[in-house]
């Protein structure tokens, strides 16, 4: 009697609480990446605000030929 519950009942209901489990820590360990993420980004735009403006290129048609002569 007590083995048949244990196998309809217990096995599978503990089954279940490992599963949820597992899916707890997995989005625990996601969430902290998220976090983690968030403050590198952070950091990041704050650096790129206190850094002095880059020198962008800009590609002219005149640079194109100098780069790929077509003769």
């Amino acid at each position: 009697m007590l083995d048949d519950l244990a196998i309809l009942v217990i096995i599978p209901l503990l089954s279940l609480m490992v599963a949820y489990f597992i899916e707890y820590l997995r989005k625990v360990k996601l969430r902290r990446q998220s976090q983690q993420i968030y403050l590198l980004m952070t950091q990041l735009s704050l650096n790129e605000e206190e850094a002095p403006p880059a020198k962008k290129k800009q590609t002219t048609l005149l640079g194109l030929y100098e780069l790929f002569p077509t003769s």
